[in-house]
């Protein structure tokens, strides 16, 4: 199980701040030319460590980044819509913790 989240649309702001509390299964907003967005992801401190499944995000040599899974570990994704290629590309820097 887990909760499902759509990032915020980057017309409103470009940024997300979320802290997992569960898995979650996490989607980009609808994609137009030009668009980009990003996510700080916690784990919670001192708790379980929870997963997140990006939807409909092409990945760099269609590898699904390893997150961090330590306590209170914080990584950050970015993503540029790709009016190309019709998708959302997304990478992740690790362990800002």
């Amino acid at each position: 199980g887990g909760a499902t989240q759509t990032l915020i649309d980057p017309s409103v702001a470009i940024g997300s701040d979320i802290t997992l509390t569960e898995h979650l299964v996490l989607t980009p907003p609808l994609g137009a030319v030009g668009l980009h967005c990003w996510a700080f992801i916690r784990q919670p401190p001192g708790a379980g460590t929870y997963t997140v499944t990006h939807t409909g995000v092409k990945w760099p040599k269609g590898t699904v980044p390893v997150m961090s899974t330590g306590s209170g570990a914080v990584d950050l994704y970015q993503y540029l819509w790709d009016s190309v290629v019709g998708a959302w590309c997304g990478v992740c820097l690790p362990d800002f913790s």
